[in-house]
């Protein structure tokens, strides 16, 4: 799965939900090696398309947990290299239906390439495929990432949608 395997956990959240603290955006700061520290979800929602209509199907939210991911980011030539897993714990409630919570093993990144910042984003690439992050803060200790998820999952006589935004945060070791 490329980079952070979002799209294996449909996943999603709104703008509104970053609650990461103001600390700027020094991109000189992010060659180096970063273990990821936190990782949420919040306000997801999953719904089933056909020719006729869209229905809500499920609202979800997910956190990390037991991180292992580490990401390193490498100066002439600009490459990264990444490593390790985590746990997400998903909670998802079916319309009129009981919230359900289980534990997702993440593979994290699961992948190496190339990155650029380019206009505020962080942008990876992996085998000509290219997936751009949000920097919402960037500084000599931390790394914040946001990333808007818009998934869709073809089903017998429809398709699944998830859409939202995911929010990450780095330590720098």
């Amino acid at each position: 799965m490329f980079l952070f395997c979002t799209t294996a956990l449909f996943i999603s959240c709104s703008d509104d939900d970053n609650n990461d603290p103001p600390i700027g955006i020094d991109e000189t700061a992010l060659p180096g090696t970063w273990k990821l520290i936190a990782f949420r979800v919040n306000n997801g929602q999953t719904f089933i398309e056909t020719d006729e209509e869209r229905t809500l199907y499920s609202t979800f939210f997910s956190v990390g947990k037991d991180f292992e991911t580490s990401l390193t980011f490498n100066q002439n030539p600009e490459t990264f290299e990444s490593d390790g897993g985590y746990t997400t714990v998903l909670t998802n409630t079916i319309v009129n239906q009981q919230p359900t919570t289980q534990e997702i093993p993440t593979p994290g990144f699961a992948a190496s390439g190339n990155w650029q910042i380019k206009d505020g984003d962080l942008v990876l690439e992996v085998e000509g495929t290219e997936e751009s992050f949000k920097i919402t803060g960037l500084n000599s200790e931390l790394l914040f990432l946001e990333k808007e998820l818009n998934q869709t999952f073809p089903l017998p006589g429809g398709t699944q949608v998830s859409t939202g935004m995911t929010f990450f945060a780095f330590g720098k070791q």
